[in-house]
């Protein structure tokens, strides 16, 4: 009996250590999800600290030989983020299937690194525990939209606008569109985590400086940044039939950055109170303030920034909060943070090797402490930690190599450190809770099957001519006439182009490759020749232009003809067809390329002197590309071109980049907002009058006086709705008699309440319900309630009885419709009345330019945005012909008038007083008979028609003259009286 005792004690102590861990892990695991916590029981520690980066490689080898094979073989890493700088991004020859073929292999990759028999142990050697269960890569990238730079597959999928191109249609339908389609199509190619949408809020635009966002956000206001937000991720979530993970960025905002956060830590002054309010909402949208599941971000990106005031001190900065544990904790104890962090929230380090970061290390950019960057961001709350260009000075070659050792230092730490150990299995269990609401729970082997991961052929999920549709839609949804006004038009563009009109186009081309030449063929991002083919496309069959007086040029041809030197970037190559981002729409046909003979300055000031039209296709304006700023150069230098012909300019980009002079000299300035394809088909239409712009710009213009706060308040031109309902219906059914009693609760409904551009107010708009009794002269003070979705609701007690009137204003916007709720003592049964308010003020309505026919591709579906009423434009009386030299001759006029008015009163022996005074009188006299005939007062109009210009010289003169007999009449009568009192006393 006693040896068998000694030899189970003996067993159980060499086969101890193989169920150690194991039963460990069972008891610490800190996952309530008993599938998360058998799969982390069955990892190693290299395993489990492997899952918490995400790395990128070169180029598309994934080979044994390949440093991507070894990082996912060998350090076990959680996923991979493609880039196609890194040339991850196959050439333009089926790029959708290279992709797939890619991600196919990488998941293939760590598939068979789980199934690999344990080698069998040496001599006196334990047996190595088994690898564990398969666990499906993240395979992560960007896609923010309208191409280069920030939407890394470029070709073979639906070219999907910008943020802000959605932003400028104010439809939240439309966001979840395109998140739709980039869903739907990313999940195709195996790809299960996207980079975004960027919920950065841009209350602040800087144009001029080197940070400023662009058109990657979704506007200036936090509501609609928010709303837009949410839909943008539910369609992702749709769209993939769950199978994306969303990762919102930039954590908590970048908006108030005045540099590129990837090249400098920036440093902004706001307090952890005022992020609440601007920069932090729309993560709180789609946290813990989500309406719905889908509409919830699987991640947050945090991002390199930091901030001086954050507690209150305002000498006192914060480390970028990538980085910063007290910071990062702060924020995350917010309630809305806080829950959605308990159900699983995951957060990711945006880049942890771009140069921002290196230098905040290591200014003197001599070393990059790689082990203590990755410790740093992780140990401040990250659980997944990018390593892009994560290599030391010059070391580029060396990336595989600096990642393995720190991975290994975290494995080491992981073994050595209790508090480590327990904050990595803290976000192993929030990263492998996240793929499991990928791929569904784990097989009864534990882990997940290849087979779900894999994807076949993806033309059965990409359908470009529906999702081109879509985004055709969105552009007409979008393009905005930022400068004139609407209804001045016509006044500016009388018409549009006709055959007999030349037309002169010069485009902003930039060219940039789908991965690093020459493996792909440089593209313009807008072709020199884009907007012709689409005015050729749509109007040359009906003969609307003549195709031989369009001619295109480039802006560095205009700027060599303006004198400067042209940048060195190269003439676009020809091509047997257009990128997508060139093609105009849907349904326009495409041109062959022409090779395009060389420009010269000559030919530049030829056409301009023919041109009837000039229109200039604008991106953003960089220090980098010096001819991007041309146009600004040419409205300056060149005035008398500017004023002889009909300036257009398109803005592709951001609509904040000229300043009001600038606008002031082009008869239209509208906003694109993106360069993809059916954005430059509407650009055409827009031009042509084919469609009426509906849009308006989601961000402020400083320059031009257009106030984001200003315009998403109440438009005080319109007559706010109000009904009244009983509480069980939400105030929606009209309550009926014999609810009208003493004591009931009734629903007041207030809305939808727009704003100036004809929108439904921010939530949280402030709305007053004015209650009163006239007959008993009884004022009640108003009922106070916010908007939600452009409504505003308040609960109303009956507690009188009488008539009951009710209004309700938000201000600046005061006239509402006026509700009557009767409640007789007997008698008359109770009732409501609406009464609508008197009419404003009449005024004269601004007629429309014209009368825009219905376009002929995919109809616009209809929004669900009002339509706003078109606020009348106020307009003085007519006024006569009053110029700058009929104001000269008038002055000179009064002067010989009233010097002699000067002379005849001191030679008739009237005091220097007395001369002053008939001096002014004439003067005075003169200006009451010109400002009469200025101002279009009755009879000025007759007179212009007998006497022309000379009229306001005529009536002032004789307003003159009648004056200094106005006055020697009186000074007569005054003689006469005198005289005759004389007599009197006499």
């Amino acid at each position: 009996m006693a040896r068998r005792v000694l030899v189970g004690l003996l067993l159980l102590a060499l086969l101890g250590p193989l169920f150690a861990r194991p039963l460990m892990a069972a008891a610490e695991c800190p996952s309530p999800d008993q599938d998360i916590c058998a799969l982390m029981i069955r990892m190693s520690p290299a395993e489990k600290v492997g899952q918490l980066f995400l790395v990128t490689f070169t180029g598309t080898n994934t080979g044994p030989d390949s440093d991507i094979y070894k990082l996912i073989h060998n350090s076990h890493v959680g996923g991979v983020v493609l880039l196609s700088s890194n040339g991850n991004i196959a050439p333009d020859t089926n790029t959708p299937g290279a992709v797939v073929s890619l991600t196919n292999s990488l998941q293939s990759i760590a598939y068979q690194t789980s199934i690999e028999p344990t080698p069998a142990p040496a001599p006196n050697e334990l047996p190595s525990a088994p690898p564990a269960p398969f666990i499906p890569l993240f395979i992560a990238i960007d896609h923010e939209g309208d191409g280069f730079p920030y939407t890394r597959i470029r070709n073979g999928l639906t070219p999907v606008p910008n943020n802000m191109a959605i932003g400028a249609t104010w439809t939240i339908t439309h966001a979840e569109t395109v998140g739709r389609i980039v869903g739907q199509e990313l999940s195709a190619l195996g790809i299960n985590m996207l980079l975004g949408p960027s919920l950065d809020v841009l209350d602040n635009p800087h144009p001029e400086g080197p940070g400023d966002l662009g058109t990657r956000t979704f506007g200036g206001d936090p509501y609609w940044v928010s709303v837009m937000g949410q839909a943008y991720i539910k369609g992702v979530h749709l769209g993939s039939e769950g199978r994306m993970a969303v990762v919102a960025k930039h954590f908590p905002g970048h908006g108030g950055s005045d540099r590129r956060t990837d090249e400098e830590v920036a440093t902004v002054t706001k307090s952890l109170e005022q992020l609440k309010q601007i920069e932090l909402a729309p993560f709180f949208a789609v946290t813990g303030g989500a309406e719905e599941p889908a509409q919830v971000a699987d991640a947050l990106l945090t991002s390199h920034i930091r901030y001086r005031g954050f507690q209150g001190n305002i000498r006192a900065s914060t480390l970028p909060i990538s980085f910063d544990q007290a910071a990062f904790s702060l924020l995350m104890s917010l309630p809305q943070f806080a829950s959605w962090r308990q159900l699983g929230g995951v957060v990711v380090s945006d880049s942890l090797g771009v140069g921002a970061v290196k230098r905040f290390y290591d200014p003197s950019g001599k070393d990059f402490p790689n082990q203590v960057v990755a410790r740093d961001a992780f140990l401040a709350g990250n659980d997944l930690l990018i390593l892009s260009e994560f290599y030391k000075p010059g070391q580029a070659n060396r990336q595989r190599q600096t990642i393995e050792e720190t991975i290994d230092f975290f494995r080491r730490r992981y073994e050595e450190d209790t508090a480590f150990r327990t904050r990595v299995d803290q976000s192993l269990a929030r990263i492998l809770a996240l793929k499991k609401k990928l791929y569904g729970p784990p097989g009864k082997t534990g882990g997940w099957a290849l087979e779900q991961t894999q994807r076949g052929d993806p033309r059965d999920k990409v359908n470009l001519s529906q999702s081109l549709n879509a985004i055709f839609e969105i552009a007409q949804d979008a393009v905005t006439l930022i400068s004139p006004p609407l209804e001045e038009l016509t006044n500016r563009v009388p018409r549009p182009p006709v055959r007999d009109d030349y037309i002169v186009i010069f485009t902003d081309v930039r060219e940039a490759a789908q991965c690093p030449p020459p493996r792909c063929q440089m593209r313009p991002l807008i072709a020199r020749t884009a907007l012709e083919k689409a005015i050729l496309a749509l109007r040359a069959s009906s003969g609307e232009v003549d195709p031989s007086h369009i001619r295109s040029f480039s802006f560095a041809d205009l700027q060599q003809f303006l004198g400067a030197p042209p940048s060195p970037t190269p003439t676009p190559s020809p091509t047997p067809t257009e990128s997508p981002e060139a093609t105009p729409s849907p349904e326009a046909t495409s041109l062959p390329e022409v090779t395009p003979t060389p420009t010269t300055a000559a030919q530049v000031a030829e056409w301009l002197n023919r041109a009837d039209w000039i229109i200039f296709a604008m991106l953003d304006i960089v220090p980098e590309v010096p001819e991007s700023s041309v146009v600004k150069t040419f409205l300056a230098q060149r005035p008398d071109l500017a004023g002889a012909k009909k300036v257009i300019v398109l803005a592709f980009n951001a609509p904040y980049y000229l300043d009001a002079t600038e606008t002031s000299k082009v008869a239209a300035y509208y906003g694109l907002y993106s360069k993809v394809g059916p954005f430059v088909d509407v650009a055409v239409r827009a031009l042509f009058r084919e469609i009426t712009p509906r849009g308006a710009s989601p961000v402020s213009i400083r320059s031009l006086g257009y106030d984001l706060t200003v315009q998403t308040q109440p438009d005080p031109g319109q007559v706010i709705a109000l009904s009244v309902g009983t509480i069980e219906s939400g105030g929606l059914a009209t309550p009926s008699p014999e609810v009208l009693k003493i004591g009931t609760t009734l629903r007041l409904r207030a809305g939808p309440i727009l704003d100036h551009n004809g929108h439904i107010v921010p939530d949280g708009t402030v709305a007053q319900f004015r209650r009163s009794y006239p007959a008993e002269g009884l004022e009640l003070p108003p009922l106070t309630a916010t908007t939600r979705r452009g409504i505003a609701e308040v609960d109303l007690p009956l507690d009188h009885v009488g008539q009951l009137e009710i209004s309700v204003s938000a201000e600046p916007a005061t006239r509402s419709i006026k509700l009557q709720i009767t409640i007789p003592q007997s008698g008359t049964p109770p009732a409501v009345a609406t009464v609508a308010p008197p009419p404003a003020t009449p005024t004269p309505t601004p007629v429309p330019p014209t009368e825009t026919p219905t376009p002929t591709p995919p109809s616009p579906t209809p929004t669900a945005s009002p339509t706003p009423q078109p606020t009348p434009a106020l307009s003085a009386g007519n006024a006569g012909p009053v110029s700058l030299g009929s104001l000269l001759v008038v002055l000179v006029g009064l002067g010989l008038v009233g010097a002699g008015s000067f002379w005849w009163g001191r030679h008739g022996g009237a005091s220097l007083v007395g001369a002053i005074r008939l001096l002014l009188l004439s003067w005075l006299g003169g200006l009451i008979g010109y400002n009469y005939f200025a101002l279009g007062l009755p009879g000025a109009e007759v007179l212009a028609e007998s006497w022309g210009a000379w009229s306001v010289v005529a009536l002032a003169w004789s307003g003159a003259v009648a004056a200094l007999g106005g006055y020697m009449l009186l000074a007569r009568l005054r003689v006469r009286t005198s005289n005759r009192r004389e007599r009197t006393r006499g």
